[in-house]
C-alpha cells in the first residue's frame, strides 16, 4: 500500500511538473541572443526576457550582482540564500520604468492573470494557464545599494534565476524548482 501512494505521489508530481513550462528567450536588437551554458553575452543596451507560459501564472526572480549569491541558490557552493526564504515583491504593473530589481536578499515576484493584471510589458496575452509576455529590461534597480542604473552603465555581470517556491502554512519553504538561471555579461 506504502508504495502504491508513494508510486501515485511521483506520478502525480510529474504530471504537475509536465503541464507547468516556461519558455525563456532573451532578445536584444531584435535577435535571439542563445547563450553557452547558461552565460548570455550582451551589448550594453536594453534587452527583452520573452516568455511564453504553460500552467505557471507566476514565478519568483532572484537577481543579484554576487556570483556567490547564484552559485549557492544553484547549489554548487554552500551559503545561506535570503530569496528563498522570502515570499517575492511584486514589480510594478506593465513595467513602466523597464527594471529589473537585483536583491541579494528578496525576490522580485512576476505573474500572469490576466491582460490588465501582469508584470510584464504592456502587450502581453493569454489567461492565467497560457500566457505570452515580454519583460524589457532598460535600468537595474540595485534595492540594497538604493541605486538604479541603466543597462548601459554596466560593469560587471549580472545573475538572475527564475524559480517556483513550495511555502508551508507558516510561510517556510518547502520545495523549489529553478525554471530558468542565467549569467549576463554587458560588453
Amino acid at each position: 500500500m506504502t508504495r502504491l501512494i508513494m508510486t501515485l505521489g511521483l506520478l502525480f508530481t510529474s504530471i504537475m511538473s509536465f503541464c507547468q513550462q516556461l519558455e525563456v528567450s532573451i532578445i536584444q536588437g531584435g535577435e535571439i541572443i542563445s547563450s553557452t551554458f547558461d552565460q548570455y553575452k550582451l551589448a550594453k543596451s536594453p534587452f527583452t526576457f520573452q516568455l511564453n507560459s504553460e500552467g505557471m501564472e507566476g514565478f519568483l526572480v532572484g537577481a543579484t550582482l554576487d556570483k556567490d549569491v547564484y552559485l549557492a541558490a544553484l547549489g554548487i557552493i554552500d551559503h545561506e540564500v535570503s530569496w528563498f526564504e522570502n515570499t517575492g515583491m511584486a514589480d510594478e504593473q506593465f513595467n513602466p520604468n523597464q527594471t529589473l530589481t537585483l536583491s541579494n536578499d528578496v525576490p522580485s515576484y512576476w505573474y500572469f492573470t490576466s491582460a490588465q493584471d501582469h508584470r510584464f510589458d504592456p502587450n502581453a496575452k493569454g489567461t492565467a494557464k497560457s500566457w505570452t509576455g515580454n519583460r524589457t529590461i532598460d535600468k537595474i534597480d540595485i534595492l540594497e545599494a538604493d541605486k538604479l542604473m541603466s543597462v548601459t552603465d554596466l560593469t560587471q555581470p549580472i545573475y538572475v534565476i527564475f524559480y517556483q517556491a513550495e511555502y508551508d502554512e507558516n510561510y517556510s519553504l518547502v520545495d523549489k524548482e529553478i525554471v530558468f538561471k542565467g549569467e549576463f555579461t554587458f560588453l
